[in-house]
């Protein structure tokens, strides 16, 4: 995290696993998505060449379209639940 945005963190867990099929490809992926709490720093973005439009913005505020797994966790859960929670068990939201 530091590395791209010059923040620290601090209490690294995984917030929720989803089984992701993307049909058109063929493919399928295990997605784990961690949490992990503010320690110290401002957020910067430090690699601008790999961004466009670089913006922070709350969790609810993501511009669209979003990737797709995140749009499979959305349909079954929150972004306050998977922050709340320790671990959130593995959901599958394959087809």
């Amino acid at each position: 995290m530091r590395e791209e945005t010059s923040i620290t963190i601090k209490n690294v867990r995984i917030g929720a696993v989803t089984n992701d099929f993307f049909e058109e490809s063929g493919r399928h992926y295990v997605t784990v998505w961690a949490v992990a709490d503010y320690l110290s720093g401002t957020a910067t973005t430090l690699e601008p060449e790999k961004y466009v439009n670089p913006t922070w913005v709350s969790a609810s505020e993501v511009p669209g379209p979003l990737f797709e797994p995140w749009e499979r966790l959305l349909k079954v859960t929150s972004v306050e639940e998977i922050l709340r929670a320790p671990l959130v068990a593995a959901a599958d939201l394959g087809r």
